[in-house]
């Protein structure tokens, strides 16, 4: 991640790519402000950008908590599926601190505008939130290591961002907002326990009591199953108590994905990754995710066909920007954006086809000696490593003509990592010296490329970033 940016390494480290549970919570308390003719387009922008903001602050801490406390070892998950941003050098403690001073400042004032509009209640929802927020992560016994975390994920998430966030853009509470923030807390809970329960067994050595550690695989994936299907059940209560209106019934779109992740926790987790699989040790949270991802884009666009339906007035510029986002979430292989940080992960660019390729090359790491090429491969996505993926390699023998010694296959290992070793390539006179590599891997373009070695040296190092098919 060295070619990133600061603006760029920050983003990352605060994994940008999930900061979208919090905009969409805070989209769902301005839509249902907006129907009870109570939308305020400041409070609201404040409310996004808090609410973003402290879900970065939580990510950051999370990571600085879990790396000073021995947590997020070399061999932990977190270390395994993406960068961290200690333990890989993006960041040292300073200037993470320093990220996290920025952030807090812009919370704090936040904090007190509202505290100043909205009185006492306006704070005390803002002092609720900074408590579990040090109680998660801070505190001597971490909420997370207590088997409460999850809870305090379905809090934080739910009633909290959710019927506070009502509170500051329409200045009154509403018990409706408390009970339609549940489907959407729940969902968020769900990724939580998916993480939890990939994470469980190393969990367990290293003294982390997380909820699937306290019950057991079996039971925890039961859980998570059931907390999928509660979503739905309680969308279709609200209806039918009239909290929320015939709209709601959108969230139906996110039923194949629904099925999907009660299929995969119906069956203990594999024991690796399918070729190419993005994120591994993740497999439920990556269920858990997709399925809430699009979930909470289905529950914001039935509230916003509810909003335009009630015929209050409000800025209906909201309502259309909402819809668009829902909509293209929904379509076919449309997934959530990608995070800021993406577009600044350059993809590596293909150099063409090549006549010399052969497929059905062996699996092999050694082709000759003298010159050692190692890297990574990632996922255009999300700069995430790929576990499990088979680079192709062909080279010039040293008299400059290819055969099929000089070919192999490597995979790329739980940190996607790939190594192997030839000879220096030969040149024909024509070409300076290089290496060959192809990558095919589903969901992603086919990458045929060359490294250039620098000559006179032993070894070199490549990074590979996939570009995702659209």
């Amino acid at each position: 991640a060295a070619h990133l940016d600061p603006v760029a390494k920050f983003l990352f480290s605060a994994r940008s790519v999930i900061l979208v549970i919090s905009f969409q919570a805070a989209t769902i308390a301005g839509l249902l402000a907006a129907a009870d003719g109570r939308f305020d387009t400041a409070s609201f922008v404040l409310v996004l950008i808090g609410l973003v903001t402290a879900h970065a602050i939580s990510n950051l801490s999370n990571d600085y908590f879990g790396y000073r406390r021995g947590h997020d070892t070399p061999d932990s998950p977190r270390l395994r599926y993406t960068i961290h941003p200690l333990a890989s050098g993006l960041f040292d403690a300073k200037g993470l601190f320093v990220g996290l001073g920025i952030l807090g400042t812009v919370g704090t004032v936040i904090v007190l505008y509202f505290w100043v509009v909205r009185g006492p209640v306006a704070l005390a929802f803002s002092l609720a939130g900074l408590a579990l927020l040090y109680l998660y992560d801070a505190a001597p016994r971490p909420l997370k290591s207590l088997g409460l975390g999850e809870i305090a994920a379905f809090l934080v998430w739910g009633p909290l961002m959710v019927g506070g966030g009502y509170y500051v853009i329409a200045g009154r509470l509403s018990l409706s907002a408390f009970l339609v923030s549940v489907p959407y807390g729940l969902g968020v809970m769900s990724i939580l326990i998916g993480k939890h329960i990939d994470q469980a067994e190393f969990d367990r050595s290293h003294g982390q009591r997380t909820l699937p550690v306290a019950l057991g695989d079996d039971r925890a994936r039961a859980l998570n199953r059931a907390v999928i299907v509660t979503m739905y059940a309680s969308v279709a209560i609200l209806i039918a108590v009239g909290r929320l209106s015939l709209f709601a019934a959108l969230v139906a779109v996110a039923l194949p994905r629904a099925g999907r992740a009660l299929a995969m926790m119906a069956r203990p987790k594999p024991p690796g990754p399918p070729p190419g699989y993005v994120g591994w040790p993740l497999w439920y949270h990556r269920a858990s995710l997709a399925h809430n991802r699009l979930f909470g884009w289905a529950y914001i666009g039935g509230l916003a066909l509810g909003a335009i339906a009630s015929g209050r007035h409000f800025r209906l510029w909201l309502v259309g920007g909402v819809l668009l986002a829902t909509s293209l979430s929904a379509s076919p292989g449309v997934t959530a954006p990608a995070p800021p940080s993406a577009a600044r992960c350059p993809l590596t660019q293909g150099e063409g086809g090549d006549p010399f390729y052969k497929p059905n090359a062996p699996v092999r790491s050694h082709v000759g000696t003298g010159f050692v090429l190692t890297g990574i491969v990632r996922s255009g996505i999300d700069c995430a490593v790929m576990q499990g993926v088979r680079v192709e390699f062909w080279l010039r023998r040293p008299d400059g003509q290819y055969d099929d010694a000089h070919r192999g296959i490597v995979v790329t290992d739980g940190t996607g990592r790939y190594r192997f070793e030839s000879n220096f390539p030969g040149g024909d006179g024509g070409f300076r010296p290089h290496i060959h590599l192809r990558v095919a891997v589903p969901g992603y373009r086919p990458l045929v490329t060359i490294y250039l070695p620098q000559p006179g040296t032993g070894g070199g190092t490549f990074d590979i970033v996939l570009e995702p098919e659209v």
